[in-house]
């Protein structure tokens, strides 16, 4: 592995305790809410904090290593950050901007701006060399971010937030450009993002940190499918419910009951898809195993789509049409039958964490 990290992090009340390995040529994404520790785990690789114990080594060589005295400062890391606002200098031009980077590593001035002109080339950005950032689109500056800091020839590179920044038009081409930019460096990546369709275009893998630890980490099918606390279930779209089994009866923490197709004995997880969840106005006709009574608690509107959390027994949320909440008329507060087929709920072992050591 070209990063392996075991960073441990006292600040007042908060720990952050992180154990993470990223091999050459892999993009891994760090996930997690606010006040996680993602900004944290990133400045300490980075060298701009020290950890408080553990160890983080580039390539075998150690470059924080408080048991035996080793701190790297970051202009000798060969470490390369891309900050959410992108940091350009706006004093600079643009080939003046990406110069920086090798001219900073040591390089003479002539070949930084050689080095610079074949960055900008290869970011398609040749002709905006002498612009000012200030003119330079969104996308644009990230580019120029970028190849600042590939052109430093850093051996890890760490992004925070690189696409926060863009607007809603701009970011699925840029996704699809930083994926394609990554791929042709061959040194570790970690990207910092709070949007799982940022993570799932640019990583190989996602890692998830609640409160300062690891709670999930594999590829994006694997933590949707398997997601283990509320906030993966949320970034994910699922309903995770948690409740114990004797059989294929599901008996929830809250002492809803569901009929499912999976034969299980002890605690466990069920994900069920907003979608899934189908609503009445009256008691649904047949012999439905899993229907219920209950209330709308909360009506979110998403464009032509309605996700409506619903109130005990089962505080889950459904997804319905525009048209069907209009069918129903259905405002906070109102009754409503819900039910969930049996076979569109699954369930996996909540004993021990996917991939969490």
């Amino acid at each position: 592995m070209s990063l392996s990290a075991d960073v441990r992090v006292t600040r007042r009340a908060f720990e952050l305790s992180v154990q993470l390995e990223v091999a050459d040529g892999e993009v891994v994404a760090i996930l997690g809410p606010n006040g996680s520790g993602k900004t944290t785990l990133v400045r300490t690789l980075a060298g701009l904090e020290s950890i408080n114990s553990g160890l983080v080594t580039i390539d075998d060589v150690a470059v924080d290593d408080p048991a035996n005295g080793i701190f790297v400062v970051p202009e000798r890391r060969r470490c390369a950050v891309v900050f959410q606002d992108y940091a350009l200098f706006s004093h600079m031009s643009v080939v003046e901007n990406v110069a920086f980077g090798p001219r900073s590593r040591g390089a003479t001035r002539l070949e930084s701006r050689r080095r610079a002109h074949e960055w900008l080339e290869t970011f398609g950005l040749a002709a905006r060399g002498a612009e000012r950032p200030e003119r330079l689109s969104g996308g644009e500056a990230q580019r120029v971010a970028l190849a600042r800091a590939l052109a430093s020839e850093p051996r890890l590179l760490l992004m925070d937030e690189p696409l926060a920044a863009l607007d809603v038009s701009a970011r699925s081409s840029v996704r699809s450009e930083l994926r394609r930019h990554l791929s042709s460096f061959d040194g570790p990546s970690i990207i910092v993002t709070h949007d799982p369709l940022d993570a799932a275009a640019v990583a190989d893998r996602l890692v998830i940190i609640e409160n300062g630890l690891v709670v999930q980490h594999g590829t994006l099918r694997e933590v949707t499918s398997r997601p283990r606390t509320d906030y993966v279930a949320e970034l994910m779209g699922v309903n995770l419910v948690r409740g114990h089994m004797d059989g294929t009866i599901l008996v929830t923490h809250d002492g809803a009951t569901l009929q499912t197709t999976h034969d299980r004995h002890g605690e466990v997880f069920a994900v069920i898809a907003p979608r899934d969840v189908a609503l009445y106005s009256n008691s649904p006709g047949g012999s439905p195993r899993n229907a219920w009574s209950t209330r709308v608690a909360h009506i979110h509107r998403l464009g032509e789509r309605v996700r409506l959390q619903l109130d005990a027994p089962l505080r889950i949320a459904a997804e319905i049409t525009e048209a069907a909440l209009d069918q129903f008329a259905l405002v906070e507060g109102s009754p409503v039958w819900a039910s969930v087929k049996a076979t569109q709920i699954d369930v996996y072992d909540a004993g021990v964490r996917d991939g969490v050591e």
